[in-house]
């Protein structure tokens, strides 16, 4: 617990100037009075909604995650890195626009960069190329700690709910997708990961209240995060974990993801032929 302290301490040190990278890298000078943006398309999409505006602004890299981790080869690396270096770009643009502060938007693209690049590394065409060396989270913040970081930071944030509840959702989604970080290396990792998202869970509850409809078809994304395959989740572990109400709101959720997610699916698919027509 003193190490995650220490850890987000040391983040908390310098996030000013990180943060300044996300207004600096996006705004350019006024034209007729009206800021202009680079990176603020989407080559995929953004959904108009979501658990909440900043998980909205972060839509296409949520959906790339699935993707990515079932995808069986991949053999052009630097090209998928310069696309994922442009949506989460166009991700703190869409987060600005939505009024999210430059701190704010820092921790959640330094969690999901976290997340994409776990998710890659976990693949054997991952393994295989210079992905740790050139990772997302050395391109934005040259660092080579998130698997305990993350964590560090949203202890840090449980401590404040009130004002990060945008950003503890935010996070609870990524390990529902299945970020493990530290947790992935020790005794009982999966428990206490799961434990810490109950936690998490009731946390977020407690906040929102009644509102819980988004939340419960995060909840039950989790289980699938042992087998990473999302379409092969064994029925009897889902309904012991979350009762047969549950996993019609789960097979709910994964068919309207399936929709959210299609452009992306097309544009990783170009992306894929091109690669191999330039190898031939």
């Amino acid at each position: 617990m003193k190490e995650e302290q220490v850890l987000a301490a040391d983040y908390d040190k310098d996030i000013s100037t990180r943060s300044s990278t996300v207004s600096n890298a996006l705004v350019l000078p006024k034209k007729n009075d009206v800021l202009v943006y680079s990176f603020c398309r989407s080559k995929t999409f953004i959904a108009r909604s979501g658990v909440n505006p900043l998980v909205a602004a972060a839509s296409a890299l949520f959906s790339l995650i699935s993707k990515l981790r079932h995808t069986e080869q991949y053999e052009n690396s630097t090209n998928l890195r310069e696309n994922l270096i442009y949506e989460v770009k166009a991700f703190e643009c869409a987060a600005l626009e939505r009024h999210y502060q430059a701190e704010q938007i820092v921790l959640a693209r330094y969690v999901i960069c976290a997340t994409l690049d776990e998710t890659i590394v976990q693949t054997k065409w991952g393994r295989e190329s210079d992905w740790h060396q050139y990772s997302l989270i050395n391109a934005f913040d040259g660092d080579e700690t998130t698997g305990e970081r993350v964590f560090a930071l949203l202890e840090r944030l449980h401590n404040k709910t009130k004002d990060s509840i945008d950003l503890l959702e935010f996070f609870y989604l990524c390990l529902s997708l299945g970020f493990e970080g530290k947790y992935r290396l020790i005794d009982n990792g999966h428990q206490k990961l799961d434990r810490l998202l109950d936690d998490l869970f009731r946390t977020i509850r407690l906040e929102r209240g009644d509102n819980l409809s988004s939340l419960v078809m995060m909840k039950g994304s989790r289980s699938a995060a042992p087998s990473k395959n999302l379409p092969k989740l064994p029925l009897k572990r889902i309904l012991m974990v979350l009762g047969a109400i549950l996993v019609v709101i789960y097979f709910s959720f994964i068919m309207m993801l399936h929709i959210e997610i299609k452009p992306v699916y097309q544009l990783l698919s170009t992306i894929v032929a091109d690669t191999t027509n330039n190898d031939a």
